[in-house]
């Protein structure tokens, strides 16, 4: 029975991971649509691309804010809920996109994009933080950002060909509603089959060692919980307000080793978001669209091979 019951778990695991793959790749390639398809939009909205910087800038504003919030619910609610709210969030966003009439309203609808986003992608690598034994950590990571250069590799390339496309529905349009139709199909997919599952957590033994919330909130924690797959027992967090998730995160901010992550990450990202814009610039120096999105898939593609 201990045997059938582990078995089960292992599977729920792998299933629940083979869904954030999914996950993440279609969120990837949501993120490369507009650049894919932006001089499309220039042309009949009449903008630059100053205007397509505009539009990344809020949406990355507004998924860095709600990014900082994601923490405090990750704890207290069902990841997997979570993510497939988000999926369903910036499928919406997408339809907006889509639907836009004006180049304010696509920047608008762009910056509701980041909601979704921002709620996705720190619970996905939370979950998968979990799904996975630390010594396979690091394969898990890799596939994971695999699947997510993958969405972007062809997201991207498949924009770029079908955005100059004529029909009842601009090809540009077309992208953003299908992107919106996958999307609400993988939150379901994801609802029905994903499972929440976290560690047990310890008493500390090392005098070194953090615990899982701030000190001054340990007296919260005397209720105890077990897991989605019915293992280990889990401490359950303070409740939710605005003073916890401030400790919490200050929590998180003062572990030296973090925080170097952040400062190198917040710089050492700024060219590879820059990196979005080669689609339009290939397309401005005269590149056709096969070209420009076989040019920019490349580097998505070795970027694919050198994660795993």
């Amino acid at each position: 029975m201990v045997a059938m019951l582990n078995k089960t778990i292992d599977t729920a695991r792998l299933r629940t991971f083979v869904l954030l793959c999914a996950v993440i790749a279609i969120d990837k390639a949501d993120q490369i649509l507009l650049p894919a398809v932006y001089l499309e939009v220039c042309n009949e909205f009449g903008a630059g691309p100053a205007a397509l910087g505009m539009a990344t800038f809020w949406r990355g504003i507004v998924q860095s804010i709600v990014a900082l919030a994601v923490g405090p619910l990750g704890g207290r609610y069902d990841r997997v809920k979570l993510i497939a709210m988000g999926c369903v969030f910036w499928s919406v966003a997408s339809l907006f996109v889509g639907s836009a009439t004006s180049m304010r309203t696509l920047v608008i609808s762009r910056a509701l994009n980041g909601v979704g986003i921002g709620l996705v992608i720190p619970l996905v690598y939370a979950l998968v933080a979990d799904l996975c034994p630390a010594n396979l950590s690091g394969r898990a990571f890799g596939v994971l950002n695999f699947a997510n250069n993958g969405g972007a590799a062809l997201g991207g390339f498949l924009a770029t060909q079908l955005a100059d496309t004529d029909g009842a529905v601009a090809g540009w349009r077309l992208v953003f509603y299908s992107v919106a139709v996958v999307s609400c199909a993988t939150a379901a997919v994801l609802l029905c089959f994903g499972r929440d599952v976290r560690p047990a957590l310890t008493c500390a033994t090392s005098p070194s060692a953090r615990p899982p919330y701030p000190a001054a909130d340990t007296a919260k924690q005397t209720v105890h919980t077990r897991d989605a797959t019915g293992g280990g027992r889990l401490t359950r967090p303070p409740p939710l307000s605005a003073r916890a998730a401030l400790a919490e995160a200050w929590h998180v901010a003062t572990v030296p080793t973090f925080l170097i992550i952040i400062l190198q990450g917040a710089v050492g990202s700024a060219p590879w978001y820059s990196m979005s814009f080669l689609t339009l610039y290939f397309e401005l120096r005269g590149l056709s669209h096969a070209a420009a999105g076989a040019t920019r898939s490349l580097l998505d593609t070795g970027a694919m091979f050198g994660n795993l």
